[in-house]
């Protein structure tokens, strides 16, 4: 067992806290849609949403065009995520799409930017919205 391994545990725990008493209201959803021709938007679409929890910290307002997500936690043995979570491989007739739902109750979605996994201890996201409409 490594020190991040036996640290990871705790750090889940700590950001758990943060959910318990509310501080961190956004939640954060990578919504997965599989579609039973093989071709994106032909046929029925099986979707799976993967919530992150504990609640990540979101930089930014309710439909901002980028939002700032994290720290996420890595993988470990009771919990975190792993880069293929967060960011699917493609796949024929696979998409994915990043839901955030503020404190108003509406969902709004998002693209993955950017995920940096420069520390040990943390992911974190640049989501761009899809959403907004910019007036010309």
């Amino acid at each position: 067992m490594t020190l991040q391994s036996s640290l990871l545990p705790v750090l889940d725990s700590a950001r758990t806290l943060l959910d318990t008493f509310g501080l961190r209201q956004t939640r954060v959803i990578v919504r997965s849609r599989t579609w039973s021709s093989g071709e994106i938007q032909v046929g029925t679409a099986a979707v799976v949403d993967l919530e992150l929890a504990p609640r990540p910290k979101v930089k930014g307002l309710a439909g901002d065009p980028v939002l700032e997500v994290g720290p996420i936690t890595p993988e470990h043995t009771t919990g975190g995520y792993t880069p293929a979570q967060l960011n699917p491989d493609d796949a024929p007739g696979f998409e994915y799409v990043y839901v955030c739902v503020g404190r108003d109750g509406v969902e709004r979605p998002y693209k993955l930017g950017k995920m940096t996994t420069t520390r040990s201890f943390r992911y974190m996201l640049e989501l761009q919205s899809l959403g907004r409409v910019v007036p010309f």
